[in-house]
């Protein structure tokens, strides 16, 4: 993409796994020499009574070339998007602090890095050595992390998959609200085929009966597995006007899709589409209700 332009824009919908993905592939932009900008589909794209990016562009192309023009650079946008959901007063200017500094401190740009955190600063009304002194916890506990991830990976370059995001996504909700008998489920270990979430869950399984309190039960994962889990349990959830059932359900049925059009993949791969076609039509069935509406 860089031999086309020096500029990436992005438009995304407000999906909190989808959000993670993008948030990765951010940093592999900027890695790679490119400006990230980004559109607001709240402020944007619904004013002018558009569902989604895609409707807009495809019904009115006039305003897309618009609304891409008045894209803002990705880090005004979390800073911005941050305070508009939580607010200036003491409460939100912590809750600020702790989804900002760990975006911040995956800048690899010295003098970009350097801007935000004095954005930051002012923002939340502190001295910038303060926001430094956060990043600096922040990157070494990301190292420690990423030593861990090494252990138990073949590679020493770990790029997350869609299927990790999701997995660890759905991890993250269940711990976070309390919901550990759901992810143990049948329903949802069947859905959990990453080896690192997989291992997670069934160490949950074996000690949920004995233990009840989920820090408790991060204490009990092998210390390998301890610092990512440990790092999700700690995130916010914000819903919004969404509740944590629908946001279950949604996530669940993503899983679904994903393990879905694995299948196909495999199928097709294999040149089994004659010898299985009421297997390969089922499947094409459920992936059309999974994705109706989208």
């Amino acid at each position: 993409m860089k031999r086309y332009g020096d500029t990436l824009v992005l438009a995304l919908d407000a999906d909190p796994a989808g959000d993670m993905a993008a948030r990765r592939g951010i940093e592999i932009a900027e890695k790679a020499g490119l400006m990230v900008k980004i559109t607001n589909p709240k402020s944007q794209i619904s004013s002018y009574k558009y569902k989604d990016p895609g409707e807009c562009a495809t019904e009115d192309p006039g305003m897309w070339r618009k609304i891409v023009e008045e894209a803002v650079p990705i880090y005004d946008f979390y800073i911005s998007s941050a305070v508009e959901r939580h607010g200036l007063a003491a409460v939100g200017k912590t809750k600020i602090g702790r989804e900002l500094i760990p975006i911040l401190a995956q800048i690899g740009d010295e003098i970009t890095k350097g801007i935000y955190i004095k954005r930051l600063a002012e923002v939340l009304g502190v001295e910038e050595d303060d926001v430094r002194g956060q990043l600096g916890k922040i990157t070494n506990f990301k190292s420690q992390i990423t030593n861990n991830d090494q252990n138990l990976s073949t590679n020493n370059q770990t790029v997350k998959t869609r299927r990790e995001v999701v997995e660890g996504y759905v991890v993250g909700l269940a711990l976070r609200n309390g919901a550990v008998d759901r992810l143990i489920s049948k329903e949802t270990t069947g859905l959990i085929e990453g080896d690192f979430w997989k291992k997670v869950t069934e160490m949950f399984g074996a000690n949920y009966k004995h233990i009840k309190g989920v820090k408790e039960l991060i204490r009990k994962l092998p210390a390998e597995l301890r610092p990512k889990v440990e790092e999700l349990f700690l995130e916010e959830d914000d819903f919004r006007e969404k509740t944590f059932d629908n946001e279950w359900k949604k996530a669940l049925e993503e899983l679904e899709e994903l393990k879905v059009r694995e299948k196909i993949g495999v199928i097709r791969a294999t040149g089994r589409q004659e010898s299985k076609p009421k297997e390969l039509l089922e499947l094409t069935r459920r992936l059309n209700d999974l994705t109706k509406g989208r």
